[in-house]
């Protein structure tokens, strides 16, 4: 996928982008600021600049989306495939109530009888606020804290059935407490309503115990997709290694009174510049070689479900 400008030649944001996605599974994808975590969740609905252009194809349930026209994707966003974004705040209308952003989404993608609306808006609102639903309903969104605006905006990717939906950063500006309450939300919805989801992080934590499947990404392209249980304790691409290092480090180091340099990753995925040959991460590679800067590395299976692009292991 690659964005177009005037100024510059064209910019590849995103290289080589497979993998398949099974009824109810959860894939987490990983990585730093700038690595397309987001760029990614934009192209798969097609939520995207007019510069951008995707050279592939995105299929979700037999219909192949890249080149469907927007009638043809107004039937599928919203009702089956659902976005959820990082920040609240921009996703909710400052002026409406709760209510009536729910009713809003109902009305525009679901086969709901307005005189039914009220009714099936807070039924939707009961499910993410079991306890409050009717107070919140009538609120408006600065009344509510960022995990309850993040329940709604929730309330909205669920209204329609969808069967996937794509959570980017859903917790990112969320405490520790709040994060495990919105994950532990997620995992309900997942089961009652038969969901598969793509939860899009950098935080490797949030995914333990969580996440069917990580794909961790690096400037543009997949380093490593493999069990959840094996990314997490085998990690294979020295990327991976390194930013778990710097998760594992920084939660030992909470509340601790004593100061401590923590681990970092040697230079800035945003400031790599475009690579005609050679892996993309060999400039921050502390397992670099004479090959790294030859080619890119092929992304190569380690098992029957594991596969990582790093030269010490093929490619």
């Amino acid at each position: 996928m690659t964005y177009s400008s005037r100024a510059a030649d064209s910019l590849q944001a995103l290289t080589h982008i497979t993998f398949q996605l099974e009824s109810g599974e959860t894939l987490g994808v990983l990585g730093e600021s700038g690595s397309g975590k987001s760029t990614l969740a934009a192209a798969l609905p097609r939520f995207l600049p007019v510069n951008a252009q995707i050279h592939g194809e995105v299929w979700f349930e037999g219909q192949e989306l890249v080149r469907a026209t927007s009638r043809s994707l107004q039937h599928v966003r919203g009702r089956r495939l659902a976005t959820i974004f990082q920040e609240p705040l921009l996703g909710l209308h400052p002026t409406l109530r709760v209510a009536e952003q729910v009713s809003d989404v109902l009305a525009a993608h679901a086969s709901v009888n307005r005189s039914a609306l009220p009714e099936k808006t807070l039924q939707l609102l009961s499910m993410v606020f079991p306890a409050e639903s009717e107070r919140v309903a009538n609120s408006y969104p600065h009344e509510l804290s960022g995990g309850q605006r993040q329940r709604v905006l929730i309330a909205q990717a669920i209204a329609c059935g969808p069967s996937l939906i794509i959570a980017d950063e859903p917790t990112a500006s969320l405490d520790t407490t709040t994060q495990q309450e919105i994950l532990a939300l997620f995992r309900a919805l997942r089961q009652e309503l038969n969901l598969s989801m793509i939860l899009i992080t950098h935080n490797p934590a949030l995914l333990a115990g969580f996440a069917d499947r990580i794909l961790v990404l690096y400037a543009g392209r997949i380093v490593e997709i493999g069990p959840t249980e094996h990314v997490l304790n085998a990690p294979q691409h020295p990327y991976t290694r390194a930013l778990l290092r710097c998760a594992s480090a920084l939660a030992e180091t909470r509340g601790a009174n004593r100061r401590q340099t923590l681990p970092v990753v040697p230079g800035d995925v945003s400031n790599i510049p475009t690579r005609t040959q050679g892996c993309r991460f060999e400039p921050r590679c502390p397992d670099k070689f004479d090959l790294c800067t030859k080619r890119e590395p092929a992304l190569v299976p380690t098992s029957a479900a594991h596969n990582v692009s790093c030269f010490k292991y093929g490619g």
